[in-house]
């Protein structure tokens, strides 16, 4: 199965894919051309179509043959969403297990498999907390798999690390959101 790489970047931040370029050359970059995150996401998921995709955003560092350990876990799990960034301190002793769905979180980092993208796309006018809460990937994602009743495999050690960085979605949040398990090589 070929897996599509595609990352949501700010032209701010072009300077950040340099890292993600060199671990994975065929990286597919969807641009933020209004500032809005979620109509950035949207374009994201629908340029992945049908296609089973990781998806990325822009402010991450990525582990050493990232696309050899992607390969590796899809293998595994190539029907399932798979989740490759978490700030859980639990990740430490429990390590790569099955999650419930409502409690996706985090996007930094994460395979959706054939079919997942368009069905997202489409998801989001049906989306009860799309007014409210207008940049929540993650919560989106959580309700989605929670309707369904679908878990989802959490990956450990994380294979993304968080930038410490000011966000461009909303600068009050904390620019220490790092992974505990993040491992460089």
């Amino acid at each position: 199965m070929t897996i599509r790489y595609i990352v949501r970047a700010m032209r701010e931040r072009e300077a950040f894919l340099l890292p993600l370029h060199v671990e994975l050359p065929t990286l597919e970059v969807v641009w933020d051309v209004n500032h809005n995150a979620m109509e950035t996401w949207l374009a994201a998921m629908a340029h992945a179509g049908n296609d089973a995709a990781v998806h990325l955003e822009d402010d991450v560092l990525p582990t050493r043959n990232l696309h050899t350990k992607v390969a590796r876990a899809v293998l595994e799990h190539p029907y399932n969403l798979i989740q490759f960034f978490s700030l859980r301190k639990a990740d430490r002793h429990l390590g790569s297990r099955w999650m419930a769905g409502g409690s996706f979180m985090m996007t930094q980092c994460f395979y959706l498999p054939p079919g997942y993208s368009r069905e997202l796309h489409d998801y989001y006018p049906f989306w009860p907390k799309r007014r409210e809460n207008p940049d929540g990937f993650d919560t989106k994602l959580n309700s989605w798999l929670a309707g369904r009743g679908e878990r989802y495999w959490l990956h450990v050690p994380s294979l993304v690390q968080h930038r410490v960085a000011k966000s461009l979605i909303d600068p009050r949040r904390s620019s220490r959101r790092q992974s505990p398990t993040f491992v460089a090589a």
